[in-house]
């Protein structure tokens, strides 16, 4: 919790703003208390106001100046209840969000913004995932880096593609469809 309260400021909306020696937070006006969480503006916060734009201002004696604002984008992966993750590619699929990231494959359903875990996240949990290619045909491909290629197909079968199987190496980064229907994957190879 907050201590050594040094201003309160309230919003037009009916927020408390509380600025105090080891950060800041608010209450709304059901009375339930947030505290804003701000990784290396956390001390000596001794003051705020609001702009006409409704950017939140604070100061800080330590830290200087910071500027809170919404954003018109949403963090997918924090509603979705997902780890932060870099993510190498993103592609969309039957109403799925696919993510690719260097530990496997994030899933989020589209409507309803949840993490979907299925036979093909469990399959690729630990690989690479560079990149996606949705074809003309409805299939839906991924380039891993070690592992080649998959292929999801219209009817939700798994399909994995190496070195075993026919391609010049299992580092691949994109894939692309030609005109004549055929898929070019390219890699280190």
């Amino acid at each position: 919790h907050l201590a050594f309260i040094k201003a309160l400021n309230f919003s037009d909306n009916g927020n408390l703003f509380v600025c105090a020696d080891n950060g800041i937070g608010y209450v709304d006006p059901h009375e339930h208390f947030t505290e804003i969480a701000v990784k290396g503006f956390n001390s000596s916060v001794d003051n705020m106001t609001i702009d006409y734009q409704g950017n939140h201002w604070f100061t800080s004696s330590r830290f200087g100046l910071l500027r809170l604002c919404k954003s018109i984008f949403t963090d997918i992966y924090h509603k979705a209840d997902l780890d932060p993750q870099v993510v190498n590619a993103v592609g969309r699929y039957e109403g799925i969000i696919y993510c690719g990231t260097d530990v496997g494959l994030d899933l989020i359903d589209e409507k309803t913004g949840r993490k979907i875990i299925n036979y093909i996240t469990e399959k690729l949990h630990g690989i690479r995932i560079r990149g996606f290619l949705h074809d003309s045909h409805g299939n839906f491909w991924i380039c891993t880096y070690g592992q080649g290629l998959y292929e999801i197909s219209k009817d939700n079968h798994l399909k994995h593609y190496d070195t075993f199987s026919s391609l010049n190496g299992n580092n691949l980064r994109t894939a692309k469809e030609l005109k004549d229907g055929s898929i070019l994957v390219a890699g280190n190879n």
